[in-house]
């Protein structure tokens, strides 16, 4: 019997071994990929209301004008309003381009809106302000729903800090 006439019949442990590592690597590409496909309403809320408060900012240094960005509950919408010489505010709508956003309440309830360290009293309508030298009402917003949501501006850029547990003012 000839020793090179038998065949042998499996894996080898190095094709084993290379299986096993690719496996592994998709896994790590995949997961993350699919625990974001829930998530996917969480960052494009973020994404739509961040991009809302630049164009806001960089309007309201343009224009000169003093601008609020207002949550506004009993009609599901955040909208920017722009405020003339007559001190009253107006819709920015067929003004700027974007101007408001759909807002899911059921998703995103605001718990806690805090403005430069106040928690006003809560209504229908909430909103910061955005003044012509570039800067915002520093403000944090806590939104209750599955998971907690904090966005923490920067007064000075008009940018959000999104933390995942509920943020309150620096005592």
């Amino acid at each position: 019997m000839n020793i090179s006439a038998l065949k042998q019949s499996g894996f080898t442990l190095i094709e084993l071994i290379f299986v096993i590592v690719i496996i592994g690597i998709l896994s790590m590409v995949t997961l993350p990929a699919l625990h974001l496909i829930g998530g996917d309403k969480r960052a494009e809320f973020v994404n739509e209301l961040s991009h809302l408060v630049q164009i806001t900012w960089q309007n309201a240094v343009v224009t000169g004008k003093v601008h609020r960005i207002v949550f506004d509950s009993a009609n599901h919408e955040i909208r920017t309003e722009m405020r003339e010489l007559t001190g009253e505010y107006i819709s920015a709508a067929g003004v700027y381009f974007k101007t408001s956003i759909k807002w899911d309440l059921e998703r995103f309830a605001i718990k806690d809106f805090y403005i430069t360290g106040i928690k006003p009293e809560t209504s229908n309508s909430l909103n910061f302000l955005i003044f012509p030298e570039g800067v915002t009402q520093p403000i944090i917003i806590n939104f209750a729903g599955d998971e907690p949501l904090s966005l923490v501006s920067n007064p000075f850029s008009a940018q959000f800090k999104e933390y995942d547990t509920y943020q309150t003012p620096a005592a």
